[in-house]
C-alpha cells in the first residue's frame, strides 16, 4: 500500500450533488451518467491507475467506488470526497472462471475498525507498515509498533492471497526480463532503467521498491 494525496473534489461532482436534495438515505444509483463514471475515471487517475489497496493496474469493469469508511456506518460520508476512492474487485481467473471477492474492498465490505484501519489516503508513511519477500511475494506486517495495524490490514484486505503473491511475483519478471534486455550494454544503463521505472507508480511497485532497495 502507498499513499496517495487527495486533492480537491472537481466541481462537477460537487455540482452534480447540489442538483437534488442528497440524504443519508440516498443512493449512489441517484447519480446520472455520465457524471459517477467520469468521477470514477477521476478518482483513477488521481490513483495513478492502481487499486488503493494492493496497487494492481485498475480496470474500469472489474473496479468499484470503494468507501473507506463503510458507508453503512458512515451515512454522512457516503458522498463525501475525501472519503472515495477506487478498488479493484478482487478477482481472479480460476479453471478459466471469475472469482470475485478474494481481496481488497468487497473483501472488507463493512469491517472496520478505526483505531487500526490504516487510512491510504491520510497515512503519510503507510508504505513502512509492510514488508515483503521477494522470493514469494508475500506481503509481511512490519515489527514492532507498526505491528498491530499492518497485521490487521493484511487480514482485513486478503492482501497476501496467492493470486495476489503470484501477480508480484510476475511484476517483479517482467521488470528483471527488461533490465535482462542485451539493449543494455553495461550496470549504468540497468540502473538508469530501473530509477525511471520506480521513480513513478507501476503495478505492485510497493513491492518492487522492497524487491530492489530503492525508496525512488
Amino acid at each position: 500500500m502507498r499513499f496517495i494525496k487527495k486533492t480537491d473534489s472537481p466541481d462537477f461532482f460537487e455540482k452534480e450533488k447540489n442538483t437534488f436534495p442528497l440524504t443519508e438515505e440516498s443512493s449512489w444509483k441517484d447519480f446520472r451518467n455520465p457524471c459517477k463514471t467520469k468521477f470514477k475515471k477521476f478518482l483513477v487517475e488521481e490513483q495513478n491507475g492502481l487499486c488503493v489497496y494492493c496497487e494492481c493496474d485498475l480496470a474500469l469493469t472489474s473496479s468499484h467506488i470503494e468507501h473507506i469508511k463503510p458507508r453503512s456506518k458512515y451515512k454522512q460520508l457516503k458522498f463525501n470526497y475525501k472519503n472515495l476512492t477506487v478498488s479493484c474487485d478482487g478477482s481472479f481467473l480460476c479453471h478459466e472462471s471469475l472469482v470475485n471477492k478474494q481481496s481488497c474492498g468487497h473483501r472488507k465490505d463493512d469491517l472496520y475498525i478505526e483505531e487500526l484501519f490504516l487510512n491510504p489516503t491520510e497515512q503519510l508513511d503507510i508504505e513502512e507498515y509492510f514488508l515483503f519477500n521477494p522470493e514469494t511475494g508475500a506481503i509481511l506486517p512490519a515489527e514492532g509498533i507498526k505491528h498491530e495495524k499492518s497485521s490487521y490490514m493484511i487480514n482485513v484486505l486478503n492482501l497476501d492471497v496467492q493470486y495476489l503473491r503470484d501477480a508480484r511475483k510476475y511484476a517483479k519478471e517482467v521488470l528483471v526480463d527488461l533490465l535482462s534486455s542485451p539493449d543494455f550494454l553495461n550496470d549504468d544503463a540497468a540502473n538508469h532503467i530501473l530509477h525511471s521505472e520506480l521513480s513513478e507508480d507501476r503495478e505492485f511497485i510497493s513491492f518492487l521498491k522492497h524487491c530492489f532497495n530503492t525508496d525512488q
